[in-house]
């Protein structure tokens, strides 16, 4: 079965049915602020000077997120952040911008230039262990098929940081912070007003995949210490790829979404 035939045997069912498979939204997870999820999660943090959006979920299913986003809001997306450069993560954002709008802000730790270099020399090798891992077979990562899609976005970031970032939109703070984890290039989000954090793929609805023969190196260690990082913030609301149940897995009388 592929992965569109799982969610699509999952609409409609509790996350704890679904797990990997739930999407839904848009549920506001803090004031002016929705979380929406199609295979992966975005999150929309409204301002008085626009949106600032964390990931921006695939490209096919972009257009499905954004519709569930403007279902809360119309305003303008001011500031984008990819928490890494994975094709579920960072490849969407064009389906969230509104006609005539300038283009926005596109944060990202600065491996991620490196990452998408190494997609496109490596696209075939990478959709045949994708096509393995998630199809059962690699004979299904033929050019142009549903896992051919190693390479860099659209829309490329064009703010970079080292370790960490902060700034401010509509009055609002936003702290970046690096972490390597699942990817060389992974970052997390905090934003204290509200207190949420957006985890990227550092917490998912599964067993971590810190490593395998077949992928590039992934960083446990570090890893362990950004989850530690974010439990210690004692965030109201942690917004997690894929899943939106509540939980207290992430700081106290926390959600998870």
């Amino acid at each position: 079965m592929k992965a569109a035939d799982h969610f699509r045997a999952m609409r409609d069912k509790s996350p704890e049915e679904a797990k990997f498979f739930w999407s839904g939204g848009p549920i506001e997870v803090a004031e002016r602020t929705w979380f929406q999820s199609r295979f992966s999660g975005v999150t929309a943090f409204e301002t008085d000077e626009g949106i600032v959006l964390v990931d921006s979920g695939m490209a096919p299913l972009a257009p499905a997120l954004a519709a569930l986003l403007r279902e809360k809001t119309a305003a303008p997306i001011h500031t984008a952040i990819f928490t890494h450069g994975h094709f579920d993560h960072a490849f969407g954002l064009k389906a969230f911008l509104q006609a005539g709008q300038p283009q926005p802000r596109i944060v990202a730790q600065r491996w991620i230039l490196g990452r998408f270099e190494r997609y496109e020399r490596t696209s075939r090798y990478n959709a045949a262990v994708n096509a393995r891992q998630f199809g059962g077979s690699a004979e299904r990562a033929e050019p142009g098929g549903e896992y051919d899609n190693f390479r860099g976005p659209e829309l490329m970031p064009d703010t970079l940081f080292d370790r960490e970032l902060a700034f401010r939109v509509g009055g609002l703070q936003f702290q970046i912070h690096h972490c390597r984890a699942e990817t060389d290039d992974h970052c997390w989000v905090w934003c204290p007003q509200r207190s949420v954090v957006c985890s990227g793929d550092l917490i998912i609805n599964a067993v971590p995949n810190a490593g395998n023969p077949q992928k590039v190196q992934r960083y446990p260690w570090d890893w362990a210490d950004g989850l530690r990082r974010m439990a210690a913030l004692e965030p109201a609301t942690a917004c997690v790829p894929v899943t939106a149940v509540r939980s207290s897995a992430i700081g106290k009388k926390s959600s998870a979404c």
